[in-house]
């Protein structure tokens, strides 16, 4: 059907009409002039159905004679209807007019109708009735928008009211508050009347601490406490709030009443409750505590200019701020899932699976810790320094390939383990925080293997080649060079021209991979110099480490790795003072030891020459991580090194279906090695 011109025009205009209290007469003037009706009004059904205008009447064919008929109406729809009409009290319209009488659907339902009237013998067609059953289905509409927006204006400007209201009565309260007091304790019955309606904790106190006698009844309601009038008001606080909040309150509120100089503006800034976490429980105990978070304002009441009171405005905020914390920690996880989704789609697919890999059993090695803890008790500081070796490991991995997420996350797990290694306590809920923090990193390593599922199919169409073992090994030491030599600002070249694994059983790969790793961080971090101190000394600027291994084993053989720097090599001095320092061994023992005796103080757990920690050194885990895996895997290292000039370690591992060698003594190097 195609809509008319008029309808058109009418729809649109309708359509951005902006709805007012003049909208009904709007709508009736738009349709009348684009329809060139003799009349237009709207019109109510009562109960039984029958429509209803001008003073509730029932009329039947003469109903636009009773709508003319009443002076109200007149007045309102003298622009509507043709102004003869109004004033012929005896048409009869039933003969004079073709009158169409439409429904108007609004939210409660058809109680409306809408009325048009053309001169007698207008033929209305179903194109213009379905035209005139849309205009008032947009009246409708109008009415419905009408309604809510009268209703939100309503609303917000009660709002507003209340709120400048509130806005004025707190900037003007120290003027308003020293000219009515006394008009305000005088009509005490009135004052508690307006207490009982505020939705904030509003009280008074004196000098004193001293709560006053009226406040609003919900203050007990924030504050869960009962007849608090006479009450001390830090006493009631006390309760509830940390001690170092108290004391804090304490020391404002005498600057509040003792420094008239201070500014409402400052006192704002430096108010030390604007807002705390309380701790509130019922006072009879049988109630749970519960944590609520409120704000506290103060305002101080003048007498004569003297402070002779403080208004405090006590709010509950406890919902706005659990929303607000709920809100930042979304922001962090997506940011933290972001962050890694970028993380793992620069990695390279056999690198990460073997992270993931090494990271879930690193953490099945803390998980058996901690149940076997459980199970057989003991004590539990060896099993502890297990723990931190394993979580070590894993923070080392995943720096490597930057995956900064689940490192910084291990970083944290190493902070809380020194934290319970310090203070001695292995209780349930110190295993039950091991426990939580082991399940927060898994399910990071969950993330990572849901990442990698959804990026399956990118990753087979450009990155679905093979790499071998042995070049993988060695893109990881080199990855592992470049990272460690932009975060410590050094220069250092790597030669691994004499370096093969591929002879080595695939069950060794993770441990000479370890032990690589660390080691080289060692050199890097701990042995070679800076780019300027070379120079001063002599050297080449950059830095070499140089790799080799033999790579002739068979099964059941010897395969050795060797690693040197042409670093500082090792500080015997500094060493001598980390073992004393240790409280392992005493100042006597360690002045008897050694070249090779104070070299193997770097394997010692705990013990690291590092001056701060960071998340590279400093937690003197490292080399301990490397003895503890070679001696699982019937290992050994030996160190040879000369102040000043280079440090290198030679490192032993039996490869093979050999049988334990524990108690042999395996050749690292030139050396022969006492198996532990």
């Amino acid at each position: 059907m195609a809509q008319s011109t008029a309808f058109i025009s009418t729809a649109q205009y309708l359509a951005n009409l902006t709805p007012n209290q003049d909208t009904h007469y709007e709508i009736l003037r738009i349709v009348k002039n684009a329809y060139n009706c003799r009349f237009i009004c709207f019109g109510h059904l009562d109960e039984s159905g029958e429509i209803a205008l001008a003073e509730n009447r029932i009329v039947a064919h003469k109903i636009f004679h009773a709508v003319a008929a009443s002076d109200e109406i007149k007045e309102m729809a003298r622009e509507v209807i043709d102004s003869e009409f109004l004033a012929n009290d005896e048409v009869e319209l039933s003969e004079t007019y073709t009158v169409i009488i439409l429904p108007i659907k609004k939210a409660d339902g058809v109680n409306s109708v809408l009325v048009i009237g053309h001169e007698e013998g207008f033929e209305v067609d179903n194109d213009m009735l379905n035209e005139y059953l849309g205009i008032a289905s947009l009246a409708g509409t109008m009415m419905n928008r009408l309604k809510l927006e009268l209703e939100q204006v309503h609303a917000l400007e009660r709002e507003r009211r209340l709120t400048r209201e509130l806005d004025d009565l707190n900037r003007n309260l120290e003027k308003r508050v020293e000219d009515r007091t006394r008009e305000i304790l005088l009509e005490k019955e009135k004052t508690d009347r307006i207490l009982q309606t505020i939705t904030d904790g509003l009280i008074t106190f004196n000098n004193s601490h001293k709560i006053g006698p009226a406040y609003s009844r919900v203050t007990e309601d924030i504050l869960m406490r009962r007849q608090i009038r006479e009450q001390d008001f830090l006493d009631v606080l006390g309760g509830m709030l940390h001690d170092s909040h108290i004391d804090s309150a304490k020391t404002f509120i005498e600057l509040l009443f003792e420094r008239h100089d201070l500014s409402e503006e400052l006192l704002l800034d430096v108010n030390p409750l604007k807002e705390v976490e309380a701790k509130i429980g019922s006072t009879g105990g049988d109630q749970d505590e519960i944590t609520k978070y409120l704000q506290f304002k103060f305002n101080r009441i003048y007498e004569n200019d003297q402070i002779v009171e403080v208004m405090a405005k006590i709010s509950d905020v406890t919902e706005q701020t659990i929303l607000n914390r709920k809100l930042e920690e979304q922001q962090k996880k997506a940011e933290k899932e972001r962050e890694l989704f970028f993380a793992i789609f620069r990695i390279s697919p056999p690198l990460l699976n073997e992270f993931l890999e090494e990271a879930e059993g690193e953490l099945a090695t803390i998980s058996r810790l901690i149940e076997t803890h459980r199970e057989c008790g003991g004590d539990f500081r060896e099993r502890i320094d297990a723990v931190y070796r394993a979580m070590h490991t894993l923070k080392g991995h995943a720096s490597l390939i930057e995956l900064s997420v689940i490192a910084q996350q291990a970083h944290v797990f190493e902070d809380r383990i020194r934290a319970i290694k310090d203070q001695g306590e292995f209780d349930d809920e110190t295993l039950q925080s091991i426990i939580d923090m082991t399940e927060d990193i898994h399910g990071l390593l969950n993330q990572s293997r849901d990442i990698v599922k959804r990026l399956a199919d990118f990753r087979e169409s450009h990155c679905g080649e093979t790499i071998d073992a042995n070049v993988l090994l060695l893109n990881t030491v080199k990855k592992t060079v470049d990272k460690l030599c932009k975060q410590e600002g050094k220069e250092v070249a790597i030669d691994s021209s004499g370096f093969d694994t591929r002879k080595i059983p695939k069950t060794h790969n993770k441990v000479i991979k370890d032990v690589l790793i660390q080691l080289i961080r060692n050199s890097i971090i701990h042995g070679i110099e800076s780019t300027e101190k070379r120079k001063e000394l002599g050297k080449e600027p950059r830095g070499l480490i140089r790799l080799t291994s033999n790579n002739k084993c068979r099964e059941g053989e010897i395969y050795t790795i060797t690693l040197e720097d042409d670093g500082q090599g090792l500080d015997l001095r500094k060493l001598k003072e980390k073992a004393i320092e240790s409280g392992e061994f005493s100042e006597e023992q360690v002045e008897r030891w050694d070249r090779d005796q104070l070299a193997d103080v770097i394997f010692l757990p705990g013990v690291s020459t590092a001056e701060n920690i960071t998340m590279n050194a400093g937690r003197g885990v490292g080399m301990d991580i490397i003895r503890h895996n070679l001696i699982k895997n019937n290992g050994a290292i030996d160190i040879s090194f000369e102040e000043g000039k280079f440090c290198r370690f030679d490192v032993a591992i039996r490869v093979g279906t050999a049988p334990d060698c524990s108690g042999e003594r395996i050749t690292a190097g030139e050396e022969c090695i006492e198996q532990n």
